[in-house]
């Protein structure tokens, strides 16, 4: 089900130090900050799409069990290498085929996954089943108001559908009986950086309305990925300039303003069916 996720998308704690990379990470690992007052009682955390595991090691900083699980082997190895406790394991599995516990109380976290998923609704189920009656679910992804127009398909590749905070309620309320949509916005330097690197992605994609660059392979020859590089950077490039120590999670905060947030933050708890069911 998300073996899609293995797109090259992932931020990592040793990046290359990019303006854009630093955005990147600092902004992933914020979700996994404000995740820690939502956990509860829980005794196990799932990080589910857990990457290259620097999010799943922040929130195994307590006395619970925390399982980050991924599809890519790369991905779980590169985990299992840089980030080590006690109570931190990774497993490479698809999440449909975890076993999940009788009497589920695990807090569930999927961050920046449920974009790239074709069955969403399926997905969503499955994260209904871990968390169980009594546990809780914290769901993060991109805001649609923020970065698409009206009926605009998404620019990102590798995102099968973008969601706005109705949508996204919607799709989580078929799984759960309480649900709370909130938005994680950041610093206006930020949020200004946001902006134009979304204005530069809609300018590419004005350009190419048949989305002809979405079809050509990832591993495609050297040449015609330089032709592209070439056209993006004609655009005008984000111009906020940082250092590695000017951004960080804590840049990031919640907000109830789901229309204009970068992303969408959900609080999911009740599952309308117990864990373990068919």
């Amino acid at each position: 089900m998300i073996s899609s996720l293995q797109t090259g998308e992932r931020a990592s704690a040793f990046h290359d130090g990019s303006t854009a990379q630093q955005f990147l990470f600092a902004r992933q690992l914020a979700a996994y900050h404000l995740a820690s007052e939502f956990l509860g009682s829980a005794d196990t955390v799932y990080d589910l799409a857990s990457g290259t595991g620097y999010g799943t090691f922040h929130l195994a900083q307590c006395d619970r069990t925390v399982v980050g699980v991924d599809c890519s082997a790369q991905a779980i190895a590169e985990s299992r290498r840089q980030w080590q406790r006690a109570n931190l394991s990774f497993v490479q599995q698809d999440v449909t085929e975890l076993p999940v516990p009788a009497r589920s109380n695990a807090a569930v976290c999927s961050f920046q996954t449920i974009e790239h998923i074709q069955d969403d609704s399926a997905f969503v189920s499955v994260l209904a089943r871990l968390a169980g009656t009594s546990g809780v679910c914290l769901v993060s992804t991109p805001n649609r108001k923020l970065r698409l127009r009206d009926g605009q398909k998404p620019w990102n590749r590798f995102h099968v559908r973008e969601y706005d905070a109705e949508t996204l309620e919607e799709l989580l309320r078929q799984s759960f009986h309480d649900v709370r949509i909130m938005g994680i916005q950041a610093l206006p330097q930020w949020e200004e950086y946001e902006r134009q690197r979304i204005q530069q992605a809609r300018f590419i994609a004005d350009l190419d309305p048949l989305r002809l660059r979405h079809r050509i392979p990832v591993g495609v020859s050297a040449g015609v990925r330089s032709l592209i590089q070439i056209v993006q950077r004609t655009c005008k490039q984000p111009t906020v300039a940082v250092s590695e120590t000017e951004i960080s999670p804590d840049d990031f905060f919640l907000t109830d303003d789901c229309r204009r947030c970068m992303d969408l933050f959900a609080v999911c708890r009740s599952a309308k069916f117990a864990a373990g069911d068919a």
